[in-house]
């Protein structure tokens, strides 16, 4: 399903008052909007910042100074195809978290892909299914067959 097909739930976002730290996707805005969420002008009048970059000086403002959740626009995403606001603790965009910046792809893991998912995003990683250039670790049960080679491929061709 893609982030065109989402249907977002009446009032979804209707006590997020949100403020948004550098550059973010425009549909993630729209879904906040269509949620009935706010758009504010200022970090301090907000209950939440929205940013993919948990470096910025804003960031850490907002954190440290009016204790506001920071999250990632997937937080959005996933609350939408939820249906119901996820807790923001396993979406910071912050660079200090365990798993930040590993991308993993966990193909063909039916048994363990949800709790594999969870733990990698909420610690600040981010999961897919497809084997791709933006993938850095891939998980597979064993190394060998179509995955392996895969890896050997990519590590070729990038």
């Amino acid at each position: 399903m893609s982030e065109e097909e989402i249907k977002v739930p009446d009032e979804l976002f209707k006590d997020v008052k949100f403020y948004v730290v550098g550059d973010i996707e425009p549909k993630v805005v729209q879904l906040l909007k269509a949620g009935k969420g706010k758009e504010v002008s200022y970090n301090a009048l907000a209950t939440h910042i929205i940013s993919e970059d948990g470096d910025n000086p804003e960031v850490s403002e907002s954190r440290e100074v009016f204790d506001l959740p920071v999250v990632k626009p997937s937080w959005v995403i996933l609350s939408v195809r939820c249906g119901d606001l996820l807790p923001v603790t396993g979406f910071s965009p912050e660079s200090g978290q365990i798993f930040f910046g590993v991308t993993a792809c966990l193909p063909r893991l039916p048994d363990d892909l949800n709790a594999l998912w969870a733990f990698l995003t909420f610690y600040g990683g981010e999961c897919q299914l497809n084997l791709n250039k933006k993938v850095t670790h891939l998980v597979v049960k064993e190394p060998k067959g179509v995955s392996a080679y895969s890896t050997c491929s990519l590590q070729k061709h990038y």
